[in-house]
């Protein structure tokens, strides 16, 4: 008689702060070796199809990586000469 012998994992559970556990079945690596760099200026997007794609696409690195490099978001550097340049033309103008 032979026998066969099946490996069964049991899943993994994780609880997060908020209370919620998270249930999964691997903690393999990603086979990618590089950081995923999304372009989130797709947000602002009028079309929903570019706004779901970004949305898939973070979604995927947060699961296929665990993390990603975001490019073309608004810092707030950007905000503060927005603000303060628009200050200095509302001061400047005449009344």
């Amino acid at each position: 008689m032979s026998s066969t012998s099946t490996t069964q994992t049991t899943p993994h559970k994780l609880t997060l702060t908020n209370g919620k556990t998270l249930t999964f079945d691997s903690n393999a690596s990603s086979a990618s070796e590089q950081i995923p760099v999304i372009d989130i200026s797709r947000i602002h997007s009028d079309k929903l199809a570019d706004r779901q794609a970004l949305a898939e696409e973070i979604r995927n690195a947060a699961h296929d990586v665990g993390f990603f490099s975001i490019v073309n978001h608004v810092s707030p550097i950007t905000i503060y000469r927005l603000v303060s340049i628009s200050d200095f033309d509302f001061c400047r103008a005449s009344i």
